[in-house]
């Protein structure tokens, strides 16, 4: 029986942290690949599983897998409904499995192929022979290995996780598509920090980015995790290290959204501090849009005004009421008034939504509502910019004010 690849005991990081120096010095195989092996299968044949003995004597394998087929599986199926077919093909032999992909698998014509079952397929076949289902994926049925392949890697790396990070090195293209490292990243993040991060360093900078972002999302709870979290990657390159900060924040963000949205200077990459930005941004909106527009509003160095426009544009697409009950305890201010029109004219004119359907509705009465405000303070600029602008705005706000007149 296989033991499994996740055992974090602190003997076992002992023994094997000294085993590594000399592996470092070129003594046996890979450091990563030991490392993997001490986790995976010790049985003699590691990585392949059992045939069923009585394999030849079942049902007839080509009507059952038509069967199958005509039940028509589709991703998004809910688990129960595909799991008699999974349970069907996790008993067949190497032959049957190959036998059933040549009626159903990527080799059949188009009308009798089931991608579904041909993962599943593909699955079983890495339980009996991982390595030959592999490089069947890297050849013949290249195009199509992101599909077939993702759950064939995973099974792989479940039982045999040194043999499949050994594939992975000759393979890293397709390993790459597949998804390889954050996979193998799944399998350490449940570990200790500390002993993760090491791990991952082993296996490589690719590796040790997945599995710091996955840690990163765990250890947002609470200042002291924070702070023992940015300690563990004080030494990652620093793309690598604004990513995984990035995770962090965007975690602590759900707990504190302010606090998160304070510290994020600390993450010094330009570029993926402003995508941390938006994620947290756009969470902070999702769960508490007037709590958001109220700390933008406080602190308004935080933000631009269109910024806070676009912010407060999408809150009114979802409840208008409550956005605009918001803006009058401000005093409706000329000037937001006049940056929420120009960002929902972008959104009205580009998006194919009839102004009588709920989102387009709520837009229509939103920059109705604000033109309004707008006009009032600066009525020739307004003027002007509404005979300028594209005929589905101005109908939008024509015709809202005419209804309100009535």
């Amino acid at each position: 029986m296989r033991t499994s690849f996740i055992t974090p005991t602190l003997t076992g990081l002992l023994v094997l942290a000294a085993a590594w120096g000399g592996y470092l010095m070129g003594q046996g195989k890979a450091p990563a690949v030991r490392m993997l092996e001490a986790k995976s299968a010790t049985s003699k044949n590691a990585g392949r599983v059992k045939e069923p003995a009585a394999a030849g004597k079942r049902e007839n394998v080509e009507a059952r897998i038509r069967q199958l087929r005509e039940a028509k599986l589709e991703e998004g199926m809910a688990i129960k409904d595909q799991l008699p077919a999974w349970e069907y093909i996790r008993t067949l032999s190497l032959d049957q499995v190959q036998q059933a992909l040549r009626i159903i698998g990527p080799d059949a014509g188009p009308e009798e192929q089931s991608p579904i079952l041909a993962a599943m397929l593909y699955s079983r076949w890495a339980q009996l022979d991982p390595a030959t289902a592999m490089e069947t994926l890297a050849g013949p049925h290249r195009k199509q290995a992101w599909g077939l392949g993702q759950n064939a890697l995973w099974t792989w790396m479940k039982s045999d996780p040194g043999a499949a990070y050994q594939w992975y090195q000759k393979n890293r293209e397709l390993a790459k598509e597949l998804g390889f490292a954050k996979k193998m990243a799944e399998t350490l993040e449940d570990e200790p920090a500390a002993s993760a991060i090491g791990k991952a360093k082993l296996l490589g900078e690719e590796f040790l980015n997945e599995v710091a972002k996955g840690i990163g999302s765990r250890m947002a709870d609470s200042a002291e995790s924070r702070e023992t979290f940015l300690q563990l990657i004080a030494e990652l390159p620093e793309g690598d290290r604004a990513e995984a900060i990035g995770r962090m924040l965007i975690e602590w963000g759900k707990l504190d959204s302010p606090a998160a949205f304070q510290a994020l200077g600390s993450i010094g990459d330009a570029g993926k501090r402003d995508n941390t930005r938006r994620y947290v941004l756009s969470s902070w909106l999702k769960r508490d849009p007037a709590g958001l527009q109220e700390w933008l509003h406080e602190n308004p160095q935080s933000s631009s005004l269109d910024e806070r426009a676009n912010l407060w544009s999408y809150w009114a697409r979802e409840r208008p009421d409550d956005a605009s009950r918001w803006l009058a305890t401000r005093g409706n201010p000329p000037e937001m008034a006049k940056a929420i029109v120009h960002r929902m004219q972008s959104a009205i004119e580009g998006r194919p939504i009839p102004l009588g359907y709920s989102e387009g509705a709520n837009e229509a009465t939103a920059i109705r509502a604000n033109y309004q405000t707008w006009s009032t303070a600066e009525p020739e600029e307004a003027a002007r910019w509404l005979q300028a602008t594209d005929a589905k705005t101005r109908r939008a706000i024509d015709e809202s004010s005419t209804s309100e007149k009535r």
